[in-house]
């Protein structure tokens, strides 16, 4: 995920002021869940040239599929229309700390202001219509004493028959009144409950509000991790805990979107409020988070998240890819072992290195087996690729009984036509590997071979020309620093013939030119175990191994995005659960066809997978 390089969507000019960060550690453990299959985007809505926004309050959809954002920047509200394209500004200078939006059905607009303690309900142009609390002036709200104040206003609603919800309260410990209060369609007072505690009915921060399709009264009492369900009438139902600290819910039809405050993270819930799939983390990439504040969902069911302290707008899409089920047909007398790499050629066919016998496959595009061979070749399958006439090209990463630790150079028929490295010898020299990982071919022939990937071996990279004699090696420092290597895993070359090196261990990918020289590394792409580049420079990276403990913050599974600019752009997350207890589970081999098919290999799982577009 990773996500990612550059702060997602739309960045914006002011920063949060007086935002709330815990003290307390254990209220920022995120939310452990399957990966939501869900990627940000870059620029989330386009504004004209010269036009800033400040840092999003809440963002919230009109029946017509515009996206309208509160701001606290002098220009409070702004509306986009169903494609993110600016419209318009209304509302300046109407709010001292912008927070909560909502939109009735009539189309107004009810807006929460913790700053002033007011909420006010504006008409589609932006005028105010009804303001519920006195400006400026914190208190109760008490009819027996006329006293109409609210306590720092964080969200709003609007039932079907009109009635209004208040959850109010935004400052943690000792001080503030967190309540939900109740007035009918035309602002008079019918209840309210709340209060400090941890106990039924009671609040430490009331920060977000959602009906469901039951009429039942969904509250985010934010600092006590939880989630309470109550009657209208104010009667407790039930609560729901979570680790993180819950903001902001979008109730759907199917299912329930959670942000989770400054965990950073979107929860995928069920209708009842169990945790299904959760993205992102805190920091300051694409698809991580300052403080994920509120959260609307699309009439298109994309995600847009207001980020208050990073102040920025961030929009998710679903993975655009589904599994092909019933590919391959594998005949009787096969059966897959470990698949370590997959790649398909210029006519569209497949082939495969897996650690069984035969180790290599070719299938065509349904899936159907052509060919097999390699029996007993190799100790370990490792690495593969497919140069531009069509000759497949495999390593064996580990050495027995006199075979190992080489390169195989093979014909389309299974013909050996060259090998490099010697056969069953451990070392680093200019005619032998140490654990070669994988191999890309340039298109004036030159031979580029990822090597280390034995224990206590230097990660390197090795050049030959197309004859396979040496030319040079780099990276043969074990270490992090640039151009050093930890274990190299895979490579990839772009259409303007930069090296994409899999540096495992050091969780990034290190971009080189042709003679070594580090030109850049990313980190958005996870753990990557595989990297392949189509013609159209289109990136696949392959996650296998990160966890709580690897790489923590980034989920496994296949990261698409561009080798031009470094941006994610969708996501395949991986099925395996519990990543935390395997500390290498899921994909490792990684290719992808003219059509934007993507295939994967699985090592110990022992499956071969087909994505396709929806």
């Amino acid at each position: 995920m990773r996500t990612a390089a550059a702060a997602a969507a739309i960045v914006l000019t002011a920063t949060s002021a007086l935002a709330q960060r815990p003290s307390d550690p254990a209220l920022l453990i995120p939310q452990q869940a399957a990966e939501l299959g869900y990627v940000a985007v870059p620029d989330a809505v386009t504004l004209p040239a010269g036009t800033t926004m400040g840092a999003p309050a809440a963002v919230a959809f009109g029946a017509n599929g515009h996206l309208f954002v509160l701001t606290r920047g002098p220009q409070s509200m702004f509306e986009f229309d169903e494609n993110g394209r600016f419209i318009r500004t209304f509302g300046d200078g109407l709010f001292t700390r912008a927070h909560g939006l909502r939109i009735d059905r009539d189309g107004n607009f009810w807006t929460t202001d913790v700053g002033a303690h007011v909420v006010m309900k504006l008409n589609p142009q932006g005028q105010v219509l009804l303001t519920l609390g006195t400006k400026g002036e914190a208190g109760v709200w008490d009819e027996a004493t006329a006293s109409h104040k609210l306590n720092q206003p964080n969200d709003v609603l609007v039932a079907q028959n009109g009635d209004i919800f208040v959850a109010q309260g935004h400052t943690p410990g000792p001080q503030g009144d967190p309540r939900v209060l109740k007035f009918d369609k035309t602002g008079k007072f019918i209840t309210s409950w709340g209060g400090k505690g941890k106990g039924p009915g009671q609040f430490e921060v009331a920060h977000g509000l959602a009906l469901d399709a039951k009429g039942l009264l969904w509250v985010t009492d934010r600092e006590n991790q939880r989630i309470q369900v109550f009657e209208t009438s104010g009667a407790f139902v039930r609560e729901i805990k979570y680790a993180g600290l819950p903001c902001s819910l979008d109730i759907g039809r199917q299912f329930i979107y959670m942000v989770n405050g400054f965990a950073g993270q979107i929860l995928q819930l069920d209708l009842d409020g169990k945790v299904l799939a959760a993205t992102g983390k805190p920091g300051k990439g694409l698809g991580e988070f300052g403080e994920a504040h509120h959260i609307a969902v699309s009439p298109k069911g994309e995600i847009f998240v207001a980020d208050s302290v990073n102040a920025v707008l961030l929009k998710f899409v679903k993975s655009p890819y589904r599994l092909v089920t019933g590919w391959p047909q594998l005949p009787a007398n096969i059966t897959l072992g470990g698949v370590i790499s997959v790649e398909p050629d210029a006519k569209g066919n497949v082939w495969v290195f897996h650690r069984n016998q035969p180790p290599i496959l070719e299938f065509d595009q349904s899936g159907k087996l052509i060919r097999s061979f390699g029996t007993d070749m190799f100790v370990q399958p490792h690495g593969m690729t497919v140069d531009r006439d069509g000759n497949l090209w495999v390593t064996d990463s580990q050495g027995k009984d006199g075979k190992g630790h080489q390169v195989f150079k093979f014909s389309p028929d299974g013909k050996v036509l060259m090998t490099l490295g010697k056969a069953g010898v451990a070392a680093e020299g200019p005619d032998t590997f140490s654990g070669p990982s994988d191999i890309v071919v340039a298109r004036n022939g030159d031979i580029f071979v990822t090597d280390g990937h034995t224990a206590n071996a230097n990660g390197r990279v090795v050049k030959f020309s197309r004859d396979g004699k040496f030319i040079k090696a780099w990276g043969t420092t074990h270490g992090s620093g640039p151009g050093e290597m930890n274990q190299p895993h895979g490579i990839a070359m772009d259409s303007q013939g930069r090296l994409f090196v899999a540096d495992r261990s050091n969780s990034r990918i290190q971009i080189f030119d042709q003679d070594g020289t580090s030109l850049d590394q990313w980190k958005q792409f996870g753990r990557p175990s595989g990297v392949f580049i189509d013609a159209k420079d289109t990136i696949y990276v392959v996650d296998s191994q990160s966890n709580a403990t690897q790489n923590p913050g980034y989920a496994r599974g296949i990261r698409i995005g561009s080798a031009k600019t470094g941006t994610v752009t969708a996501f395949i997350p991986d099925t395996l659960p519990d990543p935390d207890k395997n500390n290498n589970a899921g994909s490792e081999g990684i290719g992808a066809d003219a059509q934007g098919n993507v295939y994967s290999g699985e090592v110990s799982t022992m499956m071969l997978k087909k994505y396709a577009k929806k």
